[in-house]
């Protein structure tokens, strides 16, 4: 099995250590370099520096093959994943499953969703490989000068 661990922080880094037992390649992302430093140091896993939002990095960490990809964090860590997930509007990887480890403030995706609050629970729907289709869009909007333009057909009339 293929993983992504994307936030090589304290949970994600737990998360890297536990599946790294198993016959399982993992990768880990993160954009502070010293957090992966940390993870490769000591962890049989591969790390990455950089935006896992960014799809050159998600493609970098072999998002084309991997079998799961874990978002940890929160709303904003998830939308950035998402993001990175979908390259001109294609999925990088079809086939894999986004796994989410909600850490975060906010909570929203958590609470639509009904993902439990506690981390060992939330690793666990992950473990069970409890899944859910979940539609996704793509919005652009013109803004020039600040300002979003009148005739823009991201303006709605």
């Amino acid at each position: 099995m293929r993983v992504i661990v994307c936030g090589a922080g304290q949970v994600g880094t737990n998360i890297a250590r536990y599946l790294s037992r198993f016959d399982t390649d993992v990768t880990v992302i993160d954009i502070n370099p010293a957090l992966v430093a940390a993870a490769t140091d000591t962890l049989d896993v591969r790390g990455l520096v950089g935006h896992a939002g960014h799809p050159d990095v998600l493609k970098q960490a072999g998002a084309a093959d991997a079998d799961l990809i874990i978002a940890v964090g929160g709303d904003g860590t998830l939308s950035e994943v998402v993001n990175g997930f979908f390259h001109a509007g294609e999925a990088i990887s079809p086939d894999a499953t986004l796994g989410v480890i909600p850490f975060g403030t906010g909570g929203d995706f958590r609470r639509t969703v009904g993902l439990p609050t506690d981390l060992s629970s939330a690793a666990q729907v992950i473990a069970d490989g409890a899944t859910r289709a979940s539609e996704c869009a793509m919005a652009a909007l013109l803004v020039r000068h600040g300002v979003l333009e009148a005739g823009d057909p991201a303006v709605r009339r």
